[in-house]
């Protein structure tokens, strides 16, 4: 008999809550770059059509 790895539940990510655009317009530039996030693993990928998905 061979062990076989099972699939492990998916891990959640917390999505940190942006200030409103009200709020960013007061902000500097350097206080908006601290809020917004910047993971890797999000980006735009291709659809089955060849359009960009975000």
């Amino acid at each position: 008999m061979t062990a076989i790895e099972t699939r492990t539940k998916p891990v959640k990510t917390e999505n940190p809550k942006l200030p409103s655009t009200k709020e960013q317009r007061t902000m500097t530039t350097e206080e908006i770059l601290e809020k917004i996030p910047t993971l890797c693993f999000m980006g735009c990928k291709e659809n089955s059509k060849v359009k960009n998905d975000f």
